[in-house]
């Protein structure tokens, strides 16, 4: 038996109760790219990257990530608030 809460909106309960999956697989996909993308790194300098490699890795992370949140938070703050409201 659902709860009431659940039983009226089936997308509320498919996320409700499935929601762990897009977690699980988000931190999936994000293992495998930082792997991705220390392997390389980590064959090319013989096993010896150290606090500054490490630390490399977080900067060209942060470096791919920020440019897209910047341009969703323009496009937020921008454009979304132009677009609801009427002529």
């Amino acid at each position: 038996m659902l709860p009431k809460l659940f039983s009226d909106n089936w997308l509320v309960y498919f996320i409700g109760y499935n929601g762990f999956f897009a977690v699980d697989t988000f931190f999936w996909l994000s293992a495998f790219l930082m792997v991705f993308i220390f392997c390389p790194m980590y064959e090319a300098k013989r096993c010896r990257i150290g606090v500054v490699g490490w630390v490399m890795v977080y900067v060209h992370r942060f470096m791919r990530i920020v440019p897209v949140y910047a341009a969703f938070m323009a496009f937020y703050n921008l454009v979304l608030p132009a677009l609801s409201e009427g002529p």
